[in-house]
């Protein structure tokens, strides 16, 4: 079985979640239903590196915001 390729996109102040830092998981281009919600921009990324490793993915590389981006977006984890 080929392993899809899982992105991790990090958001500030959502409307679901106001006021507080959320992670989410791709599969490529596609969302899942993962998600991770801190209080801090810190203890999301950390999540999402624990996360990356219990799926055998290695250490992720951060991708910055890009400004064509949705301003809740603070970066991206590959």
């Amino acid at each position: 079985m080929q392993q899809k390729l899982n992105i991790w996109t990090i958001y500030e102040n959502t409307k679901d979640f106001p006021g507080k830092f959320v992670a989410r998981r791709f599969e490529l281009d596609q969302p899942t239903r993962d998600y991770f919600v801190g209080a801090s921009a810190e203890a999301v990324r950390d999540w999402v590196q624990e996360e990356a490793a219990k799926m055998g993915q290695g250490a992720p590389y951060r991708l910055p915001r890009q400004p064509e981006d949705d301003t809740v977006i603070l970066e991206s984890w590959v």
